[in-house]
């Protein structure tokens, strides 16, 4: 009887199976990849020892350390020449297992958000919609592409909807069960590596880690059934290391350092009030030969407390930085026009992967979301809908505040740096549209019952 009442995973696991095998199958092949102007610093970075803190203090982070150095050749990688304008993908001997393993993780990561959501979802057709919904989303050229590119995009992508996955699962398990399980503790370590491995992708992704920590916290303080839970607290410990350990080695290091020049010297220095401002900070002019010692210890620190003084000016360029943000982008690295279905996909993707229309219905949505949750007095409900809020609240926040550093972080190619963002974003309004469908729908049939 258990087996006909679940019979919904049959078509459900098709689904993944078929999508997973379309997604391999209509991308080439997987050893293919294309560098960048970057993957040489990839490569250069990578070859600290792993364990020390010259491989969190490098030109690039942990993570991406950790990739290179555990597919480093016999002989080390080759010198690879940067590709300016866009080109055809190669086999790179000694970067195909790079590339083969993003694509792996990309898949895996995606069916695992698919499964967490079906597991999780009541309606047995929105189950079935929302599987199709996300992996037509994550398997779109606007995400898959990157899977190909040797830098840190394709694990920005997989490694989160990876850690999304795990996370419904950690928050529902967690929040329903009033002991801490086997189950319990697993999930919560293997959430933990994952979001820990995410977040030292890029420099950008610590500061959701900020908000995972700040948001933990006040769970932990406000609710008491979550300061009864020792996982709960030992996670919220460690998370706060990881940030303090991931800002201790942002602060030294200096791969930050070209991009906040790039702020001050288009954002502030050419507007007299806002050179002025940094002057009475200490910072000398320019031309002086004090200036590079100020500005690699003061700058960001300078720059930080500029954003919080002008307001007016933090919120304008927010928003028209997110408006540039959200304009649909593809990768423009190389071509793949000769794959089959490549012009569908890319349509497709297009349809899923809206401009700044996502982020004002995501609003919405979640606003509707912390509505429902605060004004239904059926308590079924409540359970249901409860763990939904706190997992939209802290996709919005991660979101924002990733794409709020990717605006005031540089004034280079922001379509490529808020990319994760922006994608983040999108998937929160597609995902909210089914949350919010399955709770009405719960509701009616609990009404008319």
């Amino acid at each position: 009887m258990k087996f006909l009442k679940r019979w919904h995973y049959i078509p459900v696991f098709a689904i993944l199976i078929l999508l997973a095998i379309g997604r391999v199958k209509l991308y080439g092949n997987p050893y293919l990849s294309v560098p960048t102007r970057d993957t040489d610093s990839f490569v250069s970075s990578s070859e600290v020892p792993i364990l020390s803190w010259e491989a969190m203090t490098g030109r690039r982070l942990f993570t991406t350390n950790l990739l290179y150095k555990a597919f480093t050749p016999t002989g080390g990688y080759p010198k690879l020449e940067p590709n300016v304008d866009t080109t055809w993908r190669n086999v790179y001997p000694g970067f195909e297992k790079i590339a083969l393993f993003q694509s792996i993780v990309s898949v895996l990561g995606w069916e695992i958000l698919a499964l967490a959501m079906v597991s999780k979802i009541k309606n047995v057709y929105l189950k079935i919609l929302s599987a199709i919904l996300i992996l037509l989303f994550g398997f779109s050229p606007h995400v898959a592409d990157w899977d190909s590119v040797l830098g840190s995009e394709s694990l920005s992508f997989s490694l989160f909807a990876l850690a999304l996955g795990l996370l419904i699962w950690l928050v529902f398990d967690v929040y329903e069960q009033k002991q801490n399980s086997p189950k319990t503790i697993v999930l919560a370590i293997m959430w933990f590596i994952v979001f820990f491995l995410w977040t030292f992708v890029r420099d950008a992704n610590l500061y959701a880690m900020f908000a995972t920590c700040l948001m933990l916290i006040v769970t932990i303080i406000a609710f008491r059934q979550y300061r009864r839970s020792w996982v709960s607290i030992i996670l919220g410990v460690m998370l706060v290391a990881s940030f303090g350990l991931g800002l201790a080695s942002s602060m030294q290091s200096a791969r930050s350092n070209i991009q906040v020049e790039h702020v001050i010297f288009e954002f502030v220095l050419p507007y007299p009030a806002r050179a002025d401002f940094m002057h009475k900070l200490g910072m000398p002019s320019t031309d002086s030969p004090s200036f590079k010692e100020w500005f690699d210890k003061n700058a960001p620190r300078s720059y930080m407390l500029f954003l919080i003084t002008h307001p007016g000016f933090t919120l304008t360029h927010y928003l028209i930085g997110a408006y540039v943000a959200f304009d649909p982008y593809l990768q423009a690295y190389f071509r793949a026009t000769d794959l089959q279905w490549r012009t569908q996909l890319v349509a497709m993707g297009g349809e899923l992967h809206l401009g700044i229309t996502a982020l004002v219905i995501a609003t919405i949505l979640l606003s509707v979301l912390w509505i429902f949750t605060i004004t239904d007095t059926d308590k079924r409900q409540k359970k249901a809908s409860k763990p939904w809020t706190w997992l939209a609240t802290w996709i919005f926040l991660t979101g924002n505040f990733t794409l709020f550093v990717s605006i005031f972080g540089d004034t280079v190619a922001l379509h490529r740096h808020a990319i994760f963002s922006t994608t983040e974003l999108r998937l929160m309004m597609w995902s909210l549209i089914m949350v919010l469908s399955d709770l009405l729908l719960s509701k009616n049939n609990q009404e008319s019952a």
